[in-house]
């Protein structure tokens, strides 16, 4: 049992000599790695390309402002063109043989009669013609469907 003992308590030892080597060769591999990392971190680190870093973003930044101020004038130019200036309120009408009509009838009775009707298409576009002697206005939806409406 002695001898059983003795072996255990051998191998033991021999086995936390081994831990103790190895785990001095891992902290010296550790010291030699970052004393080579503060060298060449010291290398890279230096006034020079500090200055260098700093000056390079200086003109990425001011490549940006320049650039961003580029694009928001081009952004405004664009939108000047599509956004509508204020709309002048007009009324259109006609007057013949003592009589009298607008727009807004010629529209009015354009909305009653497409709101009658089983026609359901969104409307896009509506031009209206309208012709004196027939005292007709003739209302082109979409450009594909006329109605004729009498104005007497």
């Amino acid at each position: 049992m002695k001898k059983e003992k003795n072996k255990k308590d051998k191998k033991g030892i021999k086995a936390k000599k081994t831990v103790k080597e190895v785990a001095k060769i891992i902290a010296d591999a550790t010291v030699e790695t970052k004393d080579a990392a503060l060298k060449k971190s010291g290398e890279i680190i230096n006034k020079d390309n500090i200055e260098k870093g700093i000056e390079n973003v200086k003109n990425t930044a001011q490549s940006i402002k320049e650039n961003t101020q580029k694009t928001g004038e081009n952004i405004y130019k664009k939108a000047e063109k599509i956004i509508p200036k204020k709309a002048v309120k007009s009324e259109f009408i006609v007057e013949y043989n003592d009589r009298k009509i607008t727009e807004k009838e010629i529209v009015d009775k354009f909305n009653h009669i497409w709101n009658e009707s089983d026609n359901k298409e969104d409307i896009n576009s509506l031009k209206i013609y309208y012709k004196i002697e027939e005292e007709t206005a003739y209302c082109v939806v979409n450009e594909k469907i006329t109605i004729a409406i009498k104005l007497i």
